[in-house]
């Protein structure tokens, strides 16, 4: 994707200024590596997810966990001796 221009409309005011909402089903991810099930080799992590929760470090939990295990996951699949290594 080189340019997908978005244009907001308004704000839903501070109530909900602390949570996204939408982005990437995860029916359409696997929770075992984060990897698209759709696109070869893309792995998603964060709020990039259509994934919500209580505020209060629970949305930074996700973020972390989901990009450590994306991490590792496309590490593994674009280096394949590397993920050998630690094995």
């Amino acid at each position: 994707m080189k340019a997908l221009p978005l244009t907001p409309r308004g704000l839903l005011g501070f109530d909900w200024s602390i949570v996204t909402a939408g982005g990437v089903d995860l029916k359409e991810t696997d929770p075992r590596t984060m990897a698209s099930r759709l696109v070869h080799n893309i792995f998603f992590a964060g709020e990039i997810l259509d994934l919500d929760g209580p505020s209060g470090g629970f949305n930074l939990q996700a973020c972390w966990s989901t990009g450590y295990i994306a991490g590792e996951s496309a590490a593994a699949v674009n280096a394949p001796e590397a993920g050998k290594a630690k094995a």
